[in-house]
């Protein structure tokens, strides 16, 4: 087995023992304790559900005050506009996806972007939490990107469009395959690449049959089904005899994609 797990939960110790430090200098200097508020207004989703937990816990860890607020949807716009005024909250999450898809992007708008902590505000003044989290893995595990082949699977509001925008501005050899994509077309696109990351939430959408070897692949969807939550892909890849660079179906973008919300919440009050 020539399989190597791109593991973001190994590169996390050492940024949140930084963070901590962080905080603590916050605390002790500015007399300010760092708060982050999440809005939650589709509270039966499985993912909104566990990615909850893990920033409670994370934020617990740093020293990070949390607040969790739970507005229907039709109410949504007066929590927002209340916590953008509210000087002890420093930043605030809109957790996705809304019920009503539709409004989105109207309430991520909404948000302040001097406490858009997600930066999905078309003003934001830091990075996309997600885009950042990949960069730092790619980073963690020195995978060069100059003169490779990057394809980007998926160009969603959280991560298809975020990391597309961040590599295109550093010049590399970029393309981007819309999830629409025949599977023909999948495919041939795939084996072109030398890194490849995922962001569909097409459950498996990844087979063994698509790839090559010496690839980097990165997985960053999420998907649910019955109850279990999914990655972009198969489960074949894990126990291939390819020479792979992939990310674990545990434990691999999303311990870095928290603590880059961390990292933004401590900037912005830097900002500030």
């Amino acid at each position: 087995m020539s399989i190597t797990l791109l593991k973001g939960s190994d590169l996390v110790e050492y940024i949140s023992e930084r963070q901590a430090k962080q905080v603590r200098a916050l605390i002790q200097s500015r007399g300010i304790t760092p708060t982050l508020a999440i809005l939650i207004a589709n509270p039966k989703n499985l993912a909104i559900q566990k990615y909850v937990k893990f920033k409670q816990a994370r934020a617990k860890q740093l020293g990070i005050s949390i607040q969790i607020h739970a507005p229907k949807q039709d109410q949504l716009e007066g929590a927002i506009l209340k916590l953008n005024q509210d000087s002890k909250v420093h930043g605030i999450i809109l957790q996705l996806p809304l019920e009503e898809a539709s409004q989105t992007e109207y309430f991520l708008n909404l948000i302040t972007p001097q406490k858009d902590v997600d930066a999905l505000g078309e003003e934001a003044v830091v990075q996309p939490a997600t885009a950042g989290a990949i960069l730092w893995l790619l980073a963690g595990y020195n995978i060069e990107l100059k003169n490779k082949k990057i394809l980007i699977i998926g160009q969603g509001r959280l991560v298809g469009t975020p990391i597309t925008r961040l590599l295109t501005e550093q010049n590399l050899n970029l393309e981007t395959l819309d999830i629409s994509a025949s599977e023909q077309k999948l495919k041939a696109e795939i084996k072109k690449a030398d890194i490849i990351i995922s962001a569909t939430g097409s459950p498996e959408l990844i087979k063994l049959s698509y790839l090559k070897d010496k690839q980097v692949v990165i997985d960053a969807g999420t998907a649910e089904s019955g109850g279990v939550l999914l990655g972009d892909l198969d489960p074949e890849l894990y126990s291939s005899d390819l020479n792979l660079k992939l990310t674990p179906k545990v434990g691999g973008l999303g311990p870095l994609t928290i603590s880059y919300l961390f990292e933004n919440l401590i900037q912005l009050i830097d900002k500030s």
